[in-house]
């Protein structure tokens, strides 16, 4: 634990972050540097890539910005639609009389 706030601290100073890129593909090198230079305008610190493949996102992309997590996957999306259809699922049953 120590470790890693000392590695995160020393990362601020060097204005580095963190980035893990999921993707249910490898991405072409040409998108890659392109997602980096998003995220260097964004936040103002090199990034430090590692990209991982993971084929149950369906499609689209996951990114982890040190504790952050961005979900632009397909997967994603349908778990958010379930989630949101269940939550409101009660009220379309209602008895209302």
């Amino acid at each position: 634990m120590i470790y890693t706030l000392l590695e995160r601290k020393n990362n601020e100073l060097k204005k580095l972050i963190k980035v893990k890129i999921i993707t249910p593909y490898k991405l072409q090198e040409k998108a890659v540097n392109e997602l980096k230079n998003i995220i260097v305008k964004k936040t103002g610190r090199n990034a430090i890539l590692n990209a991982e493949i993971d084929e149950d996102l369906i499609g689209g992309l996951q990114l982890q910005l040190e504790e952050k997590i961005f979900d632009y996957s397909v997967k994603g999306i349908l778990e958010k639609i379930g989630r949101e259809y269940a939550s409101k699922r009660g009220d379309l049953f209602e008895n209302k009389s």
